[in-house]
Formats: C-alpha cells, structure tokens, sequence
C-alpha cells in the first residue's frame, strides 16, 4: 500500500474547476431500485461525523452528506468543486497511474477556509485500484473531510470522561491536543507554565493509570 501524505500547499497542480451537479449513478437498470439504493447510501454517509463525498473521475457529485455540504459551501464559486479538495483526487488519479497494481491514498491537511481539514482520497470499490476490469467511465472515489479541531475536541472529552479529569485538567488537556504551547495555555488561562506542566504532569499520571 502507497500512502501519499504532503502539506496542502505542496500539491500545485491546475486543475479546473468542478462544478457541485448532483447526478445519479451510471448503470441505472431501474428507477425503483436504483432510487432504493441512493437513499441507503445516503442514510449510511449521514451518519458519518466527518464529511463524505462519492464523486466521479470528472468531478460529479453522486453522494454528499450534510457535513461534507456545510464544509464545502464556503469553499465553492458558483458551486464548483473547492480546487484544493480536487486536487488530492488527481493525486489519487495520478498517483495510480505511477504505482499500477498498489493501493494509493493520499492525505493532506492543512487550514482551508479557516477549518483545519484532513483530506483523505480513496477509490469507492477496492477492485478499481488495479483499474483493469473496470472502465475508468464508471470508477468513482470517496472523499473524507475530516475537521481536525471538532476531531481532537472529542477527543479531549472523551479523555476527560475516561480519566476523571478535573474542569482546569480538561481545559489545558484540550489546549494541548490542539498543539498550544506551555506558554500559550497560560496565557490564555491566566495562570504559570508551572501550573500548566503540574497539570499535564497529572493528566499523564491518570492516562499511565488507567
């Protein structure tokens, strides 16, 4: 397996615009069943937390929850594809063609419209990583939008839960994940890095018990 993680500012490729037209799935043998399988899919990608997009090789939307929706809004003109997003899908696109018969998903992370996102790339069925039975016309890929400050602030209440930590505990825990320093958290908090150090120093003493 081939991973493909880079900061976002290192992918530069021009890649045009693609615009946000929902459309249905190719192949359609009948409308009863075809219309009974979308709403599956889009029951099962509405429960995901982080945002979930099925698009086609041209950058067709067939599937999107409402997350993926309300992170990519303020990242479209006129309803087009967000650039840095499609750009990693023909990092996936181009990264198969140089690593044929290998699985490649690329990552990138980076601040994009003032949220913190992890992208992540794959094909939709694992059978189309080789991309020899099947005819890139039908190949779709999925695409998660991770929101990394929703993602570590779970996780610090999920610690705080786990350990019994106190509220000033959960408070600089929280701090922490998000990358603050030392210095930073007792700015913001109006106490010593001292104070701070003793209650890390704590966190991690509850973390080792446990």
């Amino acid at each position: 397996m081939v991973y493909l993680a880079a900061p976002l500012t290192s992918i530069t490729a021009v890649v045009k615009p693609r615009h946000l037209r929902v459309i249905r799935p190719a192949r359609v043998q009948s409308v009863e069943p075809s219309f009974s399988q979308v709403q599956l899919l889009q029951a099962v990608i509405e429960g995901f937390m982080d945002g979930i997009l099925i698009v086609t090789l041209k950058g067709e939307i067939l599937q999107a929850n409402s997350r993926a929706r309300e992170l990519c809004n303020p990242l479209s003109i006129s309803g087009q594809m967000p650039s840095p997003i499609w750009q990693v899908c023909e990092a996936l696109i181009e990264g198969q063609k140089l690593f044929p018969g290998q699985r490649i998903m690329p990552e990138v992370e980076g601040m994009i419209g003032g949220v913190n996102l992890r992208i992540r790339v794959r094909w939709l069925n694992q059978n189309l990583d080789d991309q020899e039975d099947s005819s890139p016309e039908f190949s779709c890929l999925i695409i998660t939008l991770e929101d990394r400050q929703q993602t570590l602030n779970n996780l610090a209440i999920a610690d705080t839960q786990k350990y019994n930590l106190t509220t000033r505990e959960a408070e600089i825990w929280q701090m922490r994940l998000q990358g603050h320093s030392y210095q930073a958290i007792a700015s913001e908090l109006y106490i010593t890095q001292n104070t701070v150090k003793k209650h890390v120093k704590n966190i991690l003493a509850k973390r080792r018990e446990n």
